[in-house]
C-alpha cells in the first residue's frame, strides 16, 4: 500500500482502486446526525403542540391536523 500526499484524508492506492474510507465514514456520520437532528427537532415540535392542545383542552383532531402538517414538512 502507497499513501499519496496530495489529498490530506488518507487516500489508499490499492492497484488501480483509490479507497477513501475515512471520507466516506465522515461523511456518513455528517448524514446521520443530520437524520438525528431532524427527528430530534420533530418530537420536540409534537410535544410543544402536544403540550399546548393539554393546555387549551384535548381536541384529538386538532392534534393529528398539527403533527401531519409537521410530516408534511418534514418530508419536503
Amino acid at each position: 500500500m502507497k499513501k499519496t500526499r496530495d489529498n490530506p484524508c488518507d487516500k489508499i492506492e490499492l492497484g488501480n482502486k483509490t479507497s477513501q474510507k475515512g471520507v466516506s465514514l465522515v461523511k456518513k456520520h455528517i448524514f446521520e446526525d443530520i437524520i438525528l437532528q431532524n427527528a430530534l427537532n420533530f418530537t420536540e415540535e409534537v410535544v410543544e403542540i402536544f403540550g399546548d392542545l393539554l393546555n387549551k383542552g384535548m381536541n384529538i383532531t386538532e392534534l393529528v391536523a398539527r403533527i401531519k402538517e409537521l410530516t408534511d414538512k418534514l418530508g419536503r
